[in-house]
């Protein structure tokens, strides 16, 4: 799993935008207008450029060493209760062990979690928007 908490650290900048523009070819030129869109999204936002969220998912399939992981177990949030359809990494891999005590609840204990994902906590940016940007230009 790769969130946005990683992917807004692996952002293309205007210079990348250059370098795309420089390149020609019509998939060059139309990635070098998306990364300007994005860039624009983010303008204001203190980001220094256009996050590649999807881009970079793809990207840790070609080469996963672009990503530092962690084995977490995750789970969507469906009641509602606290959010609607949220991912959420449990990163110490254990639950509490809350039991009744009268009008409340008591934490007893701690219970281990099975991880059932691999879950992306650390990014080398530079090296992967080197790689797309090299892939795109002259496409």
């Amino acid at each position: 799993m790769v969130g946005l908490d990683v992917t807004e650290h692996t952002l293309i900048t205007e210079a990348d935008v250059t370098q795309l523009e420089s390149k020609g070819g019509a998939e060059s030129r139309f990635a070098a207008a998306v990364a300007r869109f994005q860039i624009g999204t983010y303008q204001g936002t203190g980001f220094g450029g256009g996050a590649v969220h999807d881009a970079l998912a793809v990207g840790a399939v070609v080469d996963p060493s672009f990503l530092k992981t962690q084995d977490m177990r995750v789970e969507i949030e469906t009641d509602g209760k606290f959010t609607r359809g949220e991912t959420v990494g449990n990163r110490g891999n254990a639950v509490d062990r809350v039991v009744p005590k009268g009008n409340r609840l008591e934490t007893v204990g701690v219970d281990a979690v099975q991880p059932n994902v691999h879950v992306a906590v650390g990014v080398d940016s530079a090296r992967f928007i080197q790689l797309f940007v090299e892939r795109i230009s002259g496409k």
